[in-house]
């Protein structure tokens, strides 16, 4: 007689998201975009990007992180934090069917 096993198929997963947030940072120390650019070597498109849409990253360039730390004078986690996926959120959690065979 075979074995009864339950196998989890997982359709979609969200493991979160990271969210960086420069601007309220570089406005209270009066960096524009363009100084901070100059000043970490970091192409303006990207700075700006970081300064305007500080939504979720698909990638993150710890290099480029580390300039910005260091033309700032902050810690890491005063840019950027994890947002974890919410598990109440149909669009969000992570889907699984647990089948028996």
């Amino acid at each position: 007689m075979p074995e009864i096993r339950d196998i989890i198929i997982t359709t979609k997963v969200n493991y979160g998201s990271i969210i960086v947030n420069i601007k309220d940072l570089m406005d209270s120390k009066g960096i524009s975009r363009s100084r901070l650019a100059r000043m970490t070597g970091i192409r303006y498109s990207m700075i700006n990007r970081y300064y305007k849409n500080g939504d979720a990253l698909q990638r993150i360039d710890l290099d480029v992180f580390s300039r910005i730390c260091y033309a700032l004078d902050c810690p890491l986690d005063s840019i950027m934090k994890y947002c974890p996926p919410d598990a109440d959120d149909p669009e969000t959690a992570p889907l699984s069917v647990i089948v028996s065979v």
